[in-house]
């Protein structure tokens, strides 16, 4: 053996124990299934039929025997037993798993007695399933030996690479076969050890094959998808942004955890929870919000849980948009992505394969599609978003996209309308910014970066820029700029801050000689190339400018065509020197490229390193080209258009650009706030504030006059309110605050009110108090209103928010309010709240819901006095004071179920409530649990099925007393019918003695309350003698005899009391019958009897009717019987029923009525014979004077 099967079989032998029994009668195997667990059979443990406490292991290792966990062996047993020790194991556990199949190689370890006691192994194969016909199914195995002292040793299956069972036994006649427990069986027998075995497994499972992990259906990456996952958790080694760097710092030393929020459901959650839903989504954030770095933290997170913890439900899969535009296989473009996102081993055609399948059993893909809105093509982009759809409907991969805001119609049709949730980022916090700044200083190497971050805060604060600095991208530049020199102002807005960036970046070469490389390098063609080469560099600012122009302008809708291609769109611009071949000097382009600090090659290809850069670039050569916004060519670049609007950053830096020059922005604004087009582009302006931009004084009146307009237009639709009346906030604090506090007065609508009530808080919050107080107290407006303004107000203003609650906790209408509100005040003044509290559970004007909901809010500080009280009063509700009566037990010293007995035994209320009283008693384990189902089920009433359901129950909290009632109700006439439904629910415990309290119904006329019989009544004692005789036929079976036999009982309740009795006991039933039909005085009975018998038994029957019909019986039947007798029998049995007719009517003694009676009989059963018949019997001539005389008198008989 060598290789991956001696590495599994050297970790077995670890796991597996010897035992020995103090006394060294018996020894076993056992192996460790958790580092304190040992698992074995129970016959390991057993001596003299009883199992020990103790069980030696190696050296001095001792394993208590748990008693609880052990089922001893047997035909019918388990034989399973499970032994712990205070002391961890140091050695691995060994891994359990269920799947089995005919032919698997099965491999055995174990301690067998004798020579090879220091241990022994066998080879086996599974032949398939056995099961002994007493006892549980276990696995049979052959081909091999298994030794004595072997049981309880692990049998491992190679083909999944765990252990699929326990040895039990060999077998006695066959010796190379040998039977085992099942996993399946050791799992079930042992909850939640699959769970704590897989947890402790790990050392095993990190040897089994990727083929032996599916074949197991673990859920555990095997050795492949490992490879796998250590490459992508090294997905944030390097920051998005580490091309700004001269160092390289990985993006986890300063990534500040991000959070995002639903726009539905604006509540914080962190993004990394994502991954423990596998949630598949879209998630939203600005330009430079931080959704790459957000995907890599989220890929590397996901692989080292993986590594880590092997828990999880996805497995990562990191690729940009891009890699999703080709015209491949979806597992294809994949691998293509995966191999450009981040190093690994793997090679396309394996990440293909692996990508084809499952990661393994229980996990999917996640795949983490970063910077769709990067692909600038919108046919492409349209492409990329249409495949993602497709491909979350097949179920097969989950998705979870970044991108920056994407226009409605494209984000619902890869949202589904909402299927799948689409998140936005949000900014971290302004208190985070200096720890996010330090981290940055340290890598950076600043020599007291705690110092430098306080710094940095407080020149943030000075510029145009705070409200950006929030934005991860926007404070990593910052940083940069900020630590490249500590002594400068920082940039007062996003233009001025990506100008000095990027010249920042650009000065790097003169720090690695770039000039100097290049000059030695192009110095080998001539002058010309050397002269050509400082042209490249010195022109770079602007050839990127160009570049970045070129990608732009070729990525719009209008001009939509082929990327161009950088070196390209360089050497078309910058003549090549005829002394370098075109290859030299696209070679000569690249590392000119590769040095600017700008670009980062991919693929053989240039981009820049952050989106934002190129959109930079592009509005700086377009500046530079159209310097003048009044100019047509330059008004043609800033034209209007819907929100959100593609260009949005290239056309908001242009104008940041035109504006540091000294330009007037307002004619070429004007237009984006003219009427037509205000509503989509009223935002293009904001933008330009938010990022720094003063905006010219008649420019941004105009804003404020738009915006505070529509903050008072009732007619507006909330949503382009609430964008309204933040933007109008944003852009003039203090003209917005008036405007709110004029719609919180005098508007309409509640929600415009509160909202702006809200907002007047963050500006001038004494306005915004005496707002929501207004609010809170206006009774035209409705209660829940009300109340949010109250609450609102009292998590700023608490007196003033107290005593809001407090007028709303005081009015009876709307009742459902007043505890929410009452609980709120006991939040700030405990006092107060409580007699608010009170003062609604008192109230009989309250809604009785209303009053219970106090009553309990009440008893978490008086011990349930309110709900007592609450509980006793009759004019409420049932359910409510039953809810009122358990919820004063939670807060009774003395558990408070006298109030429970006391609802259960009130006849007056409903029985459905009564019943879930008593079943609460009986459900909290008090004493008086079963006199309150005694209580219902002794209670009279028509509802005797409510009363056997009681009874039930109360037998099942105590056998003894529920024994007791049942025979109780077997003898109370008004159970009626039910009462042998309450006996035979009492022979469950005791056969004799219900069957007694049944037998003794049987016949009595006091059994019913009035003294008449019904044949209901008649049939109850057929009933009652019957489950008698079912419980014990000693006692029921004399008293159906009675009943057959007492001739005082009509006939159908003889022949129903014999019937009953067969089907308990059917030889004596039928002779009950026999006895019936040949002894009986009746010669009816007789008749009914032999047929009931013949029904029964055919034999018996027919002996008895011949009998019944022979000259020599001394009971024989009259002549009119046995033709009523041969009609009935012969229905069944035609030609037993001819032969007693013919007897009659070939009989001469028998008078000539009789036997022609009897020959019609039997023409009704058979014509032919019956015509025959009629031929003899006519030929009688005591039947021809018979005829005549009939004939003669007219008689038709």
């Amino acid at each position: 053996m060598s290789g991956q099967r001696a590495a599994l079989a050297a970790i077995a032998r670890a796991a597996t124990v010897p035992l020995t029994i103090p006394s060294g009668a018996v020894k076993g195997t056992g192996f460790r299934i958790t580092p304190i667990h040992v698992l074995t059979c129970a016959h390991v443990v057993t001596q003299d039929a009883q199992p020990v406490d103790v069980v030696h292991g190696n050296s001095d290792t001792q394993y208590r025997v748990l008693h609880d966990w052990l089922f001893p062996g047997g035909p019918d047993g388990l034989d399973l037993a499970l032994l712990e020790t205070d002391v961890p194991a140091d050695t691995p556990s060994a891994y359990l798993a269920e799947p089995v199949a005919p032919g698997d190689e099965l491999w055995v370890f174990g301690y067998p007695d004798g020579n090879y006691r220091a241990g022994d192994s066998a080879s086996m194969r599974l032949e398939g399933l056995s099961e002994h016909i007493d006892g549980p199914v276990l696995l049979k195995g052959n081909q091999g030996r298994i030794r004595s002292g072997m049981s309880g040793g692990p049998v491992l299956n190679w083909r999944t690479g765990a252990v699929c069972g326990i040895v039990r036994y060999r077998d006695g006649t066959h010796p190379d076969t040998a039977r085992f427990v099942p996993t399946t069986t050791i799992f079930a027998t042992y909850p939640g050890l699959a769970e704590a075995n897989r947890a402790a497994a790990r050392t095993w499972l990190e040897l089994l094959a990727d083929d032996q992990i599916e074949a197991a259906g673990v859920c555990f990456p095997g050795p492949l998808m490992r490879r796998y996952l250590k490459a992508a958790s090294t997905a944030d080694d390097t920051h998005p942004y580490a091309a700004m760097l001269d160092v390289r710092s990985p993006l986890a030393r300063v990534y500040l955890r991000q959070r995002v929020a639903t726009e539905e459901h604006p509540g914080l959650v962190e993004a990394s929870d994502l991954l423990d839903a596998g949630v598949e989504a879209q998630v939203l954030g600005g330009p430079g919000a931080g959704k790459s770095s957000l995907a890599r933290h989220l890929t590397a997170l996901s692989a080292r849980r993986w590594l880590d913890e092997a828990t999880g439900i996805v497995v990562p899969i990191l690729i940009t948009a891009e890699a999703l535009t080709h015209g491949r296989g979806l597992t294809e473009m994949l691998a293509e992505g995966v191999v450009q996102a981040f190093d690994n081993d793997l090679d396309r055609t394996t990440l293909t394969a692996m990508f084809s399948n499952r990661p393994f059993p229980g996990a999917d893909w996640l795949v983490l599609v970063d910077g769709v809105d990067e692909v600038l093509y919108p046919s492409l982009r349209d492409a990329v978003l249409a495949k993602i759809a497709r491909h979350r409907v097949e179920g097969r991969y989950r998705f979870l996209l970044t991108t920056r805001p994407l226009p409605a119609y494209l984000l619902d049709r890869v949202a589904e309308r909402g299927r799948y949730p689409t998140f936005v980022i949000e900014p971290f916090g302004r208190d985070e910014l200096e720890t996010f700044a330090a981290r940055w200083f340290t890598q950076l190497h600043l020599p007291n970066p705690a110092a430098a971050a306080a710094d940095f805060g407080r020149r943030v604060d000075e510029t145009g820029i705070g409200q950006l600095a929030t934005i991860p991208l926007i404070a990593t530049m910052l940083c940069i700029v900020y630590a490249n020199a500590p002594e400068q102002r920082l940039p007062g807005n996003r233009a001025e801050l990506y100008g000095q960036f990027v010249e920042l970046l650009l000065t790097k070469r003169k720090i690695t000689n770039v000039r100097a490389r290049l000059a030695t390098w192009t110095g080998r063609s001539g002058d010309q190339a050397v002269a050509s080469g400082e042209e490249l560099l010195t022109r770079t600012p602007e050839l990127l400018k160009l570049l970045a122009h070129s990608q732009h302008h070729a990525a719009s809708a209008l001009f939509a065509g082929a990327e161009p291609e950088p070196v390209a769109v360089i050497a078309n611009e910058v003549t090549r020197p005829a002394e370098l071949s075109s290859a030299d000097w696209a070679s000569v382009i690249r590392e000119v490229l590769r040095s600017c600090g700008l670009l980062v090659e991919r693929r053989g290809g240039f981009t820049f390193i952050h989106q934002t850069i190129q959109e930079y670039l592009a509005a700086a050569h377009l500046a530079e080209h159209h310097p003048d916004p009044r100019r047509r060519p330059a008004r043609r670049l800033m034209v209007p258009a819907q929100w959100p609007r593609p260009d949005l950053e290239v056309l908001t830096f242009l104008a940041a650009l035109w504006a540091k020059d000294g330009r007037d922005l307002h004619p070429v604004l004007s237009q984006f706030l003219s009427r037509r087009h205000r509503h989509d582009n009223y935002r293009f302006v904001l933008e330009l504030h938010l990022q720094g931009v003063s905006l010219p004084d008649q420019t941004r009146r105009k804003l404020i006059g738009i915006l505070a307009s529509w903050v008072r237009d009732p007619g507006r639709n909330h949503e382009d309110w609430r964008a309204a009346s933040r933007a109008l906030d944003q852009v003039a604090p203090q003209h917005a605050a008036a405007v709110f506090a004029e719609v919180a007065s005098s508007a309409e609508s509640w929600q415009r009110r509160f909202d702006s009530s809200v907002r007047l808080l963050a500006i001038q919050p004494t306005a915004g108090f005496q707002a929501l107080e207004e609010l809170a107290i206006d009774e035209r407006v409705g209660g829940s209103e009300q109340l949010k303004a109250a609450k609102t107000l009292s998590e700023h203003h608490p007196a003033r928010g107290i005593a809001a609650l407090a007028r709303i906790a005081a009015k009876v209408d709307p009742d459902n309010l007043r505890v929410e509100a009452a609980q709120l005040v006991a939040d700030h003044d405990h006092t107060r709240g409580l007699e608010l509290l009170r003062a609604i559970a008192w109230d009989r004007r309250a809604q009785d819901k209303t009053r219970l909901r106090a009553a309990i809010v009440i008893g978490q500080h008086d011990a349930g006095e309110a709900l007592t009280r609450l509980s006793q009063q009759n004019g409420l509700s049932a359910w409510v004071r039953l809810d009122a009566a358990t919820g004063a037990r939670t807060w009774s010293i003395d558990g408070g179920a006298d109030l429970v007995l006391a609802l259960v035994r009130n006849t007056g209320l409903d029985i459905d409530v009564r019943l879930a009283a008593a079943e609460h008693l009986a459900r909290e384990g008090a004493e008086s649990g079963i006199e309150g189902f005694e209580a219902i089920a002794r209670t009279e009433s028509r509802d005797t099925t409510t009363r056997v359901r009681a009874a039930a129950r109360a037998m099942e909290i105590d056998p003894a007393g529920g024994l007791a009632l049942h025979l109780d109700l077997v003898a109370d006439p008004s159970m009626h019918g039910d009462r042998v439904t309450v006996g035979l629910a009492a022979g469950q415990r005791d056969p004799s003695a219900a069957a007694t309290a049944l037998a003794n119904l049987v016949g009595k006329t006091a059994t019913f309350p009035n003294s008449v019989l019904s044949s209901y009544d008649r049939e109850f004692w057929v009933r009652a003698g019957k489950a008698a005789a079912t419980l014990d036929p000693a006692i029921g079976l004399p008293a159906l005899d009675e009943l057959v036999f007492d001739g005082r009982h009509d006939l159908s309740l003889q022949l129903q009391a014999a019937e009953a009795a067969t089907e308990v006991d059917r030889d004596h039933g039928l002779e009950l019958l026999r006895r019936l039909a040949e002894d009986s005085d009746m010669a009816e009975t007789q008749v009914e009897a032999a047929v009931k018998l013949y029904d029964l038994d055919r034999w018996l029957g027919k002996t008895t009717v011949l009998s019944l019909v022979s000259r020599r019986h001394p009971r024989r039947l009259v002549e009119e019987r046995r033709i009523t007798l041969g009609k009935r029998i012969g229905r069944s049995n035609q030609k037993l029923g001819i032969a007693v007719l013919r007897q009659v009517a070939t009989d001469p003694s028998v008078r000539p009525k009789l036997r022609l009676d009897a020959t019609t009989a039997v023409t009704g059963l058979d014509w032919e014979q019956g015509s025959r018949l009629a031929t003899q019997v006519g030929g009688d001539p005591a039947v021809g004077v018979y005829l005549k005389y009939l004939k003669a008198t007219g008689d038709s008989q």
